[in-house]
Protein backbone atom coordinates (compact mmCIF):
# COMPACT_ATOMS: atom_id res chain seq x y z
CA UNK A 1 0.00 0.00 0.00
CA UNK A 2 1.18 3.37 -0.89
CA UNK A 3 1.96 6.23 1.73
CA UNK A 4 -0.64 8.42 -0.53
CA UNK A 5 -3.27 5.71 -0.02
CA UNK A 6 -2.69 4.85 3.56
CA UNK A 7 -3.26 8.51 4.23
CA UNK A 8 -6.68 8.82 2.11
CA UNK A 9 -7.83 5.60 3.36
CA UNK A 10 -6.73 7.15 7.35
CA UNK A 11 -8.33 10.36 5.92
CA UNK A 12 -11.75 8.74 5.19
CA UNK A 13 -11.84 7.10 8.41
CA UNK A 14 -11.42 10.10 10.69
CA UNK A 15 -13.74 12.18 8.57
CA UNK A 16 -16.77 9.29 9.84
CA UNK A 17 -15.76 8.44 12.54
CA UNK A 18 -18.11 8.56 15.36
CA UNK A 19 -15.19 9.05 18.49
CA UNK A 20 -14.44 8.30 21.75
CA UNK A 21 -15.53 6.77 24.59
CA UNK A 22 -13.70 9.16 26.55
CA UNK A 23 -12.41 8.12 30.01
CA UNK A 24 -12.98 10.84 32.79
CA UNK A 25 -10.39 11.39 35.61
CA UNK A 26 -9.92 9.18 39.17
CA UNK A 27 -9.93 5.85 38.75
CA UNK A 28 -7.96 5.10 35.45
CA UNK A 29 -5.02 6.21 36.88
CA UNK A 30 -4.92 4.21 40.03
CA UNK A 31 -1.77 1.30 40.01
CA UNK A 32 -2.53 -2.10 38.81
CA UNK A 33 -1.77 -3.73 42.27
CA UNK A 34 -5.58 -1.08 43.81
CA UNK A 35 -7.92 -4.08 45.35
CA UNK A 36 -11.15 -2.35 45.04
CA UNK A 37 -12.06 1.06 43.83
CA UNK A 38 -15.39 3.21 42.78
CA UNK A 39 -15.68 6.68 41.35
CA UNK A 40 -19.12 7.96 39.81
CA UNK A 41 -19.09 10.77 37.14
CA UNK A 42 -21.43 13.58 35.84
CA UNK A 43 -20.97 14.13 32.31
CA UNK A 44 -22.41 17.98 30.89
CA UNK A 45 -21.98 18.08 26.33
CA UNK A 46 -22.65 21.55 24.92
CA UNK A 47 -22.33 22.52 21.51
CA UNK A 48 -19.37 24.16 20.01
CA UNK A 49 -21.46 26.09 17.68
CA UNK A 50 -24.24 27.61 20.54
CA UNK A 51 -22.65 26.52 23.92
CA UNK A 52 -26.11 25.60 24.74
CA UNK A 53 -26.34 22.28 26.56
CA UNK A 54 -27.10 18.96 24.57
CA UNK A 55 -26.99 16.03 26.45
CA UNK A 56 -25.81 14.88 29.51
CA UNK A 57 -24.10 11.89 30.98
CA UNK A 58 -23.92 9.62 34.02
CA UNK A 59 -20.60 7.35 34.38
CA UNK A 60 -19.37 4.55 36.77
CA UNK A 61 -15.97 3.23 37.38
CA UNK A 62 -15.16 -0.17 39.45
CA UNK A 63 -11.63 -1.21 39.87
CA UNK A 64 -11.09 -4.88 41.00
CA UNK A 65 -8.26 -7.36 40.90
CA UNK A 66 -6.45 -5.06 38.06
CA UNK A 67 -9.32 -4.77 36.07
CA UNK A 68 -11.25 -1.50 35.44
CA UNK A 69 -15.07 -1.42 34.00
CA UNK A 70 -16.94 1.54 33.17
CA UNK A 71 -20.41 1.70 32.54
CA UNK A 72 -21.71 5.22 30.76
CA UNK A 73 -24.93 6.08 29.92
CA UNK A 74 -25.53 9.47 27.63
CA UNK A 75 -29.27 10.66 27.77
CA UNK A 76 -31.02 13.77 26.70
CA UNK A 77 -31.14 16.98 29.26
CA UNK A 78 -34.55 15.85 30.10
CA UNK A 79 -32.92 12.41 31.33
CA UNK A 80 -34.27 10.31 28.42
CA UNK A 81 -31.53 7.52 27.67
CA UNK A 82 -30.02 7.57 24.20
CA UNK A 83 -26.69 5.44 24.34
CA UNK A 84 -25.20 3.11 26.58
CA UNK A 85 -21.42 1.73 26.71
CA UNK A 86 -19.49 -0.64 28.51
CA UNK A 87 -16.04 -1.11 27.87
CA UNK A 88 -13.63 -3.43 30.48
CA UNK A 89 -9.57 -3.39 30.23
CA UNK A 90 -6.92 -4.65 32.41
CA UNK A 91 -4.65 -1.72 33.95
CA UNK A 92 -1.86 -3.67 33.94
CA UNK A 93 -0.75 -3.27 29.83
CA UNK A 94 -4.31 -1.38 29.22
CA UNK A 95 -4.93 -4.27 27.85
CA UNK A 96 -8.40 -4.51 26.53
CA UNK A 97 -11.20 -7.29 27.16
CA UNK A 98 -14.65 -5.30 26.18
CA UNK A 99 -15.83 -2.40 24.41
CA UNK A 100 -19.76 -1.73 23.32
CA UNK A 101 -21.49 0.56 22.33
CA UNK A 102 -25.42 0.93 21.91
CA UNK A 103 -27.46 4.12 20.03
CA UNK A 104 -31.09 3.69 21.81
CA UNK A 105 -31.97 6.06 18.92
CA UNK A 106 -30.46 4.47 15.61
CA UNK A 107 -29.90 0.96 16.72
CA UNK A 108 -26.51 1.75 16.12
CA UNK A 109 -23.67 -0.75 17.40
CA UNK A 110 -20.02 -0.88 18.02
CA UNK A 111 -18.33 -3.94 19.90
CA UNK A 112 -14.89 -4.58 20.20
CA UNK A 113 -13.76 -7.97 21.90
CA UNK A 114 -9.99 -9.93 22.67
CA UNK A 115 -9.71 -13.51 22.71
CA UNK A 116 -6.05 -14.66 22.82
CA UNK A 117 -4.37 -12.81 20.71
CA UNK A 118 -6.96 -11.82 18.33
CA UNK A 119 -9.19 -8.37 18.35
CA UNK A 120 -12.69 -9.21 16.94
CA UNK A 121 -14.78 -6.13 15.99
CA UNK A 122 -17.88 -5.60 14.88
CA UNK A 123 -20.11 -2.22 13.58
CA UNK A 124 -23.49 -1.32 12.09
CA UNK A 125 -24.44 1.92 11.68
CA UNK A 126 -28.42 1.86 11.92
CA UNK A 127 -30.94 -1.30 13.02
CA UNK A 128 -31.74 -1.40 9.46
CA UNK A 129 -28.01 -2.48 8.54
CA UNK A 130 -25.97 -5.51 8.26
CA UNK A 131 -23.33 -6.08 11.08
CA UNK A 132 -19.56 -5.62 9.49
CA UNK A 133 -17.15 -7.47 11.15
CA UNK A 134 -13.10 -8.54 10.89
CA UNK A 135 -10.72 -9.34 13.44
CA UNK A 136 -7.13 -8.08 13.23
CA UNK A 137 -3.89 -9.16 15.59
CA UNK A 138 -3.43 -7.67 19.30
CA UNK A 139 -0.38 -6.24 19.67
CA UNK A 140 0.80 -5.13 22.97
CA UNK A 141 1.28 -1.58 23.79
CA UNK A 142 -2.00 -1.00 21.11
CA UNK A 143 -4.68 1.31 22.22
CA UNK A 144 -8.85 1.51 22.77
CA UNK A 145 -11.09 4.45 22.96
CA UNK A 146 -11.45 3.69 26.56
CA UNK A 147 -7.92 3.60 27.34
CA UNK A 148 -6.78 6.43 25.81
CA UNK A 149 -6.98 9.12 28.77
CA UNK A 150 -5.18 6.60 31.12
CA UNK A 151 -2.33 6.25 28.52
CA UNK A 152 -2.05 9.93 28.20
CA UNK A 153 -1.25 10.20 32.03
CA UNK A 154 1.40 7.80 31.71
CA UNK A 155 3.28 9.39 28.87
CA UNK A 156 2.30 12.84 30.64
CA UNK A 157 6.24 13.63 31.33
CA UNK A 158 7.29 13.22 27.80
CA UNK A 159 4.28 15.18 26.73
CA UNK A 160 5.53 17.72 28.58
CA UNK A 161 8.98 17.73 27.72
CA UNK A 162 7.67 18.17 23.80
CA UNK A 163 7.68 14.61 22.45
CA UNK A 164 5.33 13.40 20.23
CA UNK A 165 3.73 10.01 21.01
CA UNK A 166 2.87 7.55 18.67
CA UNK A 167 0.22 4.46 19.32
CA UNK A 168 -1.73 2.13 17.19
CA UNK A 169 -5.72 2.31 17.54
CA UNK A 170 -8.35 0.03 17.28
CA UNK A 171 -11.45 1.51 15.46
CA UNK A 172 -14.65 -1.21 15.90
CA UNK A 173 -16.08 1.54 13.80
CA UNK A 174 -13.76 0.77 10.90
CA UNK A 175 -12.67 -2.68 11.83
CA UNK A 176 -8.84 -1.43 11.52
CA UNK A 177 -5.69 -0.19 13.51
CA UNK A 178 -4.63 3.12 12.54
CA UNK A 179 -1.72 5.35 13.79
CA UNK A 180 -2.11 8.43 16.21
CA UNK A 181 0.12 10.51 18.18
CA UNK A 182 -0.40 12.63 21.00
CA UNK A 183 1.26 15.89 21.25
CA UNK A 184 1.33 19.16 23.69
CA UNK A 185 -0.56 21.96 22.94
CA UNK A 186 1.68 24.71 24.44
CA UNK A 187 -0.64 27.30 23.20
CA UNK A 188 -3.75 26.11 24.92
CA UNK A 189 -2.12 24.96 27.81
CA UNK A 190 -0.62 28.87 29.01
CA UNK A 191 -4.06 30.17 28.32
CA UNK A 192 -5.71 27.31 30.56
CA UNK A 193 -5.38 28.30 34.30
CA UNK A 194 -5.84 24.50 35.76
CA UNK A 195 -5.50 22.52 32.41
CA UNK A 196 -2.79 20.75 30.69
CA UNK A 197 -4.06 20.15 26.73
CA UNK A 198 -3.06 17.40 24.92
CA UNK A 199 -4.19 17.06 21.48
CA UNK A 200 -4.97 13.41 19.70
CA UNK A 201 -3.94 13.13 16.06
CA UNK A 202 -3.55 11.52 13.20
CA UNK A 203 0.03 9.93 13.10
CA UNK A 204 0.10 10.92 8.87
CA UNK A 205 1.12 14.17 8.30
CA UNK A 206 -0.80 14.50 4.95
CA UNK A 207 -4.44 13.70 7.20
CA UNK A 208 -3.40 16.24 10.03
CA UNK A 209 -3.34 18.51 6.95
CA UNK A 210 -7.50 18.11 6.34
CA UNK A 211 -8.73 17.05 10.12
CA UNK A 212 -9.05 18.58 13.15
CA UNK A 213 -7.72 17.61 16.05
CA UNK A 214 -9.15 16.06 19.17
CA UNK A 215 -8.19 17.80 22.09
CA UNK A 216 -7.97 16.70 26.27
CA UNK A 217 -8.20 19.11 28.76
CA UNK A 218 -6.34 17.04 31.92
CA UNK A 219 -6.03 18.60 35.47
CA UNK A 220 -2.40 19.93 36.15
CA UNK A 221 -2.46 18.37 39.80
CA UNK A 222 -2.01 14.91 40.17
CA UNK A 223 -3.80 12.26 39.09
CA UNK A 224 -4.74 14.54 35.73
CA UNK A 225 -8.25 13.72 36.07
CA UNK A 226 -9.94 14.56 32.52
CA UNK A 227 -11.74 17.77 32.84
CA UNK A 228 -12.68 18.18 29.89
CA UNK A 229 -12.93 16.79 25.49
CA UNK A 230 -13.40 19.27 22.22
CA UNK A 231 -14.36 17.01 19.80
CA UNK A 232 -15.97 14.70 17.51
CA UNK A 233 -18.19 12.07 19.43
CA UNK A 234 -20.16 8.80 19.34
CA UNK A 235 -23.24 10.74 19.95
CA UNK A 236 -24.83 11.52 16.14
CA UNK A 237 -26.97 13.75 15.23
CA UNK A 238 -30.91 12.72 14.99
CA UNK A 239 -29.78 12.88 11.15
CA UNK A 240 -27.31 10.39 11.49
CA UNK A 241 -24.43 12.85 11.21
CA UNK A 242 -21.53 12.79 13.44
CA UNK A 243 -20.56 15.82 14.83
CA UNK A 244 -18.50 17.45 17.17
CA UNK A 245 -19.29 18.64 21.07
CA UNK A 246 -17.25 19.71 24.13
CA UNK A 247 -18.05 17.45 26.93
CA UNK A 248 -17.21 18.43 30.40
CA UNK A 249 -16.63 16.09 33.48
CA UNK A 250 -16.90 16.29 36.89
CA UNK A 251 -16.14 13.11 39.36
CA UNK A 252 -18.55 12.91 42.22
CA UNK A 253 -17.22 12.20 45.52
Amino acid sequence: MTILRAGILLLVFVLSLPFLALAPGGIASFAAGEAWAESRTEISIYSLETGSLVFRGKETEEVKDGRLTRITIYTTPAGKPIQEKKSVYRIEGLVPELYTMKDLRSGETEELRKDGNTIHMSARENKDEDLDSDTEDWEPGSLFSAALVAYMRIVLDRLMNGEEVEFSFYAPSRQAVYTFRFVLDEERTAAAKEAIVIVMEPGTWLVRRLVDPLYFYLGKKAPHPLLEYRGRTTIRTLEGDTQDLRVTYTTLE
